[in-house]
């Protein structure tokens, strides 16, 4: 596949997540991004088996949780990934879902910025074999550089998931990537790739270095179950928005719609026939999305 696409499992089994990962190397896709939410299957271990039943794509969480797990045993079981399979891994970090963070692990949600800063300050230098000196708001080390045993052999590299400008700027200034959220617009990734350039620039970096990575809804309209998934699609946007965190920035270029008619499906989603899909797809390339990220349905709706 000339075109770059990566595949997002979302809430698969263990071996539904092998299964989608082994169509999509098969299909040209070039990484595996494992969801984890709550007590789903574990994203390092999913990986470990995607990377064991494949050749080619990269795999790693997209993304893992920076609330649950210490930035140390992150970077470790990434470099673990990498030695199982080398030059493959790959690590994304977010914030996880608020009601999750507050009511599931009883943390402040205000402390959640500052995980992320300190997950990404940990991970990037662990993961380039340097040692760690960093005294954080929520996390901490100081360690030396990893051992031979459990060094990575290849950069493993680290993606952020952002929505928001203050972490698109940290994306840019510190990661190797960055994961757009599902439900934006066009208008909205061109404006969070800028947030992301700024941040690179600030910090004496190339933004052409930092990947630009995007989740995307899909839903064909040509064929037999086209109103269960528009309607399924009304239900996950309207959810989404209605989180203060994602809707505020994610409509904030175009506005936030009145409701979910085809209008504003068309808008904040890849919504058509197979032909249009692809066509809106380019449209979100040029907008600035180097790599799509879609669900195993959306790719078999594509490219199956």
């Amino acid at each position: 596949m000339s075109e770059r696409f990566a595949l997002a499992t979302g809430r698969l089994s263990l071996d539904g997540v092998v299964g989608a990962a082994v169509e999509a190397e098969r299909l040209g896709y070039e990484a595996v991004l494992v969801g984890e939410s709550g007590l789903e299957v574990d994203a390092f271990v999913t990986a470990a088996a995607v990377l064991g039943a494949t050749q080619q794509v990269r795999c790693g969480p997209g993304v893992a949780g920076v609330w649950d797990r210490h930035p140390v045993a992150l970077a470790r079981a990434a470099a673990t990934l990498d030695r199982l399979a080398p030059g493959r891994a790959l690590l994304g970090l977010g914030r996880g879902e608020r009601a999750a963070v507050e009511h599931g692990l009883g943390l402040s949600w205000e402390e959640s910025q500052a995980a992320v800063e300190d997950a990404v300050a940990i991970c990037r230098r662990l993961l380039r074999g340097e040692a760690v000196r960093h005294r954080g708001r929520r996390w901490s080390a100081e360690i030396g550089p990893p051992g031979e045993r459990s060094a990575a052999w290849w950069r493993v590299p680290l993606l952020l998931a952002a929505v928001g400008p203050r972490t698109l700027r940290l994306a840019g200034a510190a990661a190797d990537g960055v994961l757009l959220n599902y439900g934006a617009p066009l208008e909205y990734v061109r404006w969070a790739v800028e947030q992301v350039a700024e941040g690179a620039r600030a910090a004496g970096r190339d933004p052409a270095a930092v990947d630009v990575y995007g989740y995307l809804f899909v839903a064909r309209t040509d064929t037999d179950d086209a109103t269960a998934r528009l309607d399924a699609l009304r239900r996950e946007l309207a959810a989404l928005h209605a989180e203060p965190g994602q809707g505020r920035w994610l409509s904030a270029q175009v506005g936030a719609p009145d409701g979910w008619d085809t209008v504003a499906l068309r808008r904040f989603a890849v919504v058509g026939t197979r032909e249009e899909c692809l066509a809106r797809i380019a449209e979100y390339r040029d907008a600035g999305m180097r790599c799509p990220v879609v669900m195993p349905s959306a790719m078999r709706a594509l490219h199956g």
